[in-house]
């Protein structure tokens, strides 16, 4: 290839165009060490006091099936509470999570296609939280907008008609500005 004016200019434009993904892979290999190590989003590096654990050495967590506690002819009933929780994720550690009845991940609620289900949420944490069922057709009043909050100490019912073919779903905190430190926490459970 000759160097023209228009090849000089693909070039760079090229050049241009890759230069973001130099940055953005410069963290993806560990640097290795005892300590867990990583780049925090403010750019410094964060250790933890924690050795580095053995993979695979703390069971993954298979959460309960979630029992009605009340039923009807066309109705399943529920009760889930938002609130602190402690869960093992590394090796002989205890950590504090915010759970859907206090545990991580939340406990499974089975459904059946056009039965419906109402969870009632009680949030028992010092902070406002929004439940929003991911990828269900919901109506929009149980649909957990960012703003429709459940403020500390009450509680809301949630109607969920399951008028869809069967998926496997998850619930999870939808909190305007919070969503992700919100489920980073625990607030996240299947159906």
């Amino acid at each position: 290839m000759t160097l023209s004016r228009r090849n000089l200019l693909r070039m760079t434009a090229g050049g241009i165009m890759l230069a973001p993904l130099a940055g953005a892979c410069s963290g993806v290999i560990p640097s290795g060490g005892a300590n867990a190590e990583t780049e925090s989003s403010a750019g410094g590096l964060s250790r933890s006091a924690a050795r580095l654990p053995a993979p695979f050495t703390v069971p993954l967590p298979v959460p309960p099936v979630l029992q009605p506690v009340r039923t009807d002819a066309g109705t399943d009933y529920y009760e889930i509470t938002q609130r602190l929780g402690e869960s093992e994720i590394l090796p002989g550690l205890k950590t504090q999570v915010w759970g859907y009845d206090g545990i991580f991940p939340g406990p499974t609620i089975e459904s059946r296609r056009d039965r419906k289900i109402v969870v009632r949420h009680r949030n028992a944490l010092d902070v406002p939280v929004v439940v929003h069922l991911h990828g269900g057709r919901t109506p929009p009043e149980h649909d957990g907008y960012p703003t429709d909050l459940v403020e500390p100490g009450t509680a809301r019912d949630y109607v969920y008609p399951h008028a869809q073919p069967a998926a496997t779903l998850w619930y999870h905190d939808h909190r305007m500005d919070f969503t992700g430190p919100q489920v980073y926490k625990g607030l996240a459970g299947s159906t």
